[in-house]
């Protein structure tokens, strides 16, 4: 059976790193692909889930929120946040999931990161952003504040999510008032591998600096992050977790976390 992953472009991605040694692992007779797929051809790629022909899909950029269209049922998350990175068939209705703030959850836990209580400053207003976002909110968190680049953007996630926002350029105090970092912006990947998006004097000791970003493991702002004192979580945890619980959706079993870890490890490298 075929299973894939459905965006634009996708050459680059490591979900058939990650899929197919956890289908080897479990002596399946499965095989992962990659579907570059425009949003004309969306709707074919859809009815290949619902008539059998993939047994499940991923979803990346830019057709998360788009899928949802085409989906008989949601998850609470993927509802909350309008964005779907799972596709499965269950009881005859194609349902979508959303893995992502799940996996970054999972991440924070490995590393014995409570959010009870805590502040929350997260950097980015994107679809990542919002995945992250529909999950912690019920983690009983203190305070919320949102720093983008869009006014109207940060409205849109305050309101959705509650807290307040600022644009980046106003975002010290805030963020450094916080008690939790999330980047959940692109800054710090290739070309913006020399960049952090907030500043060195807005991170101190008692920081938790989670970066979302895998590639490169240790970005500039978790480099700051870790010479400050602070704790620096990457975002490889997110990237395993994420993929685990899609791959339980799909097939019922639990891949091994170290052994996705190796590969992934050996890949990014």
């Amino acid at each position: 059976m075929e299973y894939t992953l459905i965006g634009h472009p996708v050459a680059k991605s490591l979900s058939p790193k990650i899929h197919n040694a956890a289908f080897v692992h479990f002596s399946l007779d499965h095989h992962y692909t990659l579907s570059d797929v425009v949003m004309d051809g969306l709707s074919t790629k859809i009815d290949d889930i619902r008539n059998g022909k993939l047994g499940g899909a991923n979803v990346t950029i830019p057709h998360k929120c788009s899928v949802i269209d085409f989906v008989d049922e949601l998850c609470p998350v993927a509802k909350r946040c309008g964005a779907v990175n799972t596709l499965y068939m269950k009881n005859g209705k194609l349902h979508g999931s959303s893995t992502d703030g799940k996996g970054a959850l999972r991440a924070l836990r490995e590393q014995g990161i409570d959010l009870q209580h805590k502040k929350v400053a997260m950097l980015g207003t994107g679809g990542a952003a919002k995945s992250v976002l529909a999950a912690i909110v019920d983690e009983n968190i203190a305070g919320l504040s949102i720093v983008g680049r869009s006014s109207d953007k940060i409205k849109t996630l305050v309101e959705l999510f509650g807290g307040n926002g600022v644009l980046f350029g106003e975002e010290n105090a805030i963020v450094y008032d916080a008690d939790i970092i999330i980047n959940a912006t692109s800054v710090g990947m290739y070309p913006y591998a020399d960049v952090s998006p907030i500043s060195r004097e807005s991170i101190h000791k008692d920081h938790v600096v989670f970066d979302l970003v895998y590639k490169p493991l240790e970005t500039k702002l978790l480099r700051i992050a870790r010479e400050n004192g602070a704790v620096g979580v990457d975002g490889l945890g997110m990237l395993i977790y994420q993929a685990i619980y899609a791959f339980e959706l799909w097939t019922s079993l639990t891949p091994p976390v170290e052994m996705i870890r190796k590969e992934l490890n050996n890949a990014i490298q």
